[in-house]
């Protein structure tokens, strides 16, 4: 995977503070490292400061399912996912019969 510099309306979205003197810092490029990981170099606007770092950008949970997955993303739903996927389920089971009083 290459590296890909970002527009700035792109990297307008992906904030840090610097940790050395807490100005917000923008990401400047980014590589993908795979699917689900990137490392992002930012840098500091404080002039004064300089600094300039790599981070990374991890997706580590599902939320809600794609409707298109790819068969070398493996993410995990989250618990709160899973729990209302489940009762989803249940509701739906015509198995599962009326608990109306």
């Amino acid at each position: 995977m290459t590296t890909s510099t970002l527009t700035p309306q792109r990297a307008n979205g992906i904030r840090m503070q610097c940790p050395h003197c807490d100005t917000p810092s923008l990401v400047r490029s980014s590589r993908a490292l795979s699917r689900t990981l990137r490392e992002l170099e930012f840098q500091c606007h404080n002039h004064i400061c300089g600094h300039t770092w790599v981070a990374t950008l991890e997706a580590v949970r599902t939320l809600s399912p794609s409707s298109m997955p790819h068969q070398e993303v493996h993410l995990p739903l989250s618990p709160v996912t899973e729990l209302r996927r489940a009762a989803a389920e249940l509701r739906n089971d015509p198995r599962q019969g009326s608990l109306s009083v």
